[in-house]
């Protein structure tokens, strides 16, 4: 057996290396148009796609003039966000990930001390996930020292979570 991974070659890495690519805001049409997406079948796939990469923050809407403003569902545009893969590239937030995979219910405290994140960094990164949807609120519980409460946490979708967001 190799010790290479088998590069990937579906539809999502396609977008994402053309996206990259791509130095100006595009929209929908022409996404559909570089993939060659001929059938309704086929672009509904590739809007289904675009709403995936804009829920993980990969891909920011713009608006209809490729600038914020009023939607239009044919007009919008959208740009990469190159920043996006430098974020997942850091040490931190992997463990951060891991431990909030691991744990089934957790506060922040309980992360930072599994991870060795700092305090601030650790709400980053768990605000960022809670806003993209991956984590629901269970409810309270008094601090370790306790000073007073903090709210516990727990993954929406274990699968989910490992898929789209440790990769």
């Amino acid at each position: 057996m190799s010790s290479q991974a088998t590069p990937k070659t579906g539809p999502t890495e396609r977008m994402r290396a053309w996206m990259v690519a791509r130095k100006r805001p595009w929209t929908v049409i022409e996404m559909c148009d570089a993939m060659d997406a001929a059938g309704d079948a086929q672009r509904n796939r590739v809007r289904r796609l675009v709403l995936d990469f804009i829920r993980r923050l990969e891909v920011i809407p713009l608006g209809p003039s490729g600038t914020a403003g009023k939607r239009n569902r044919r007009q919008n545009y959208f740009t990469y966000n190159r920043r996006y893969r430098r974020l997942q590239r850091g040490v931190i937030v992997k463990k951060v990930w891991k431990a909030m995979y691991i744990s089934t219910e957790w506060t922040i405290s309980d992360i930072q001390r599994l991870a060795g994140g700092a305090p601030n960094y650790v709400t980053a990164v768990v605000n960022d996930v809670r806003k993209r949807g991956y984590l629901g609120r269970v409810g309270r519980r008094v601090k370790d020292d306790g000073t007073g409460t903090e709210r516990v946490y727990r993954l929406a979708d274990r699968d989910r979570f490992r898929r789209e967001v440790m990769g």
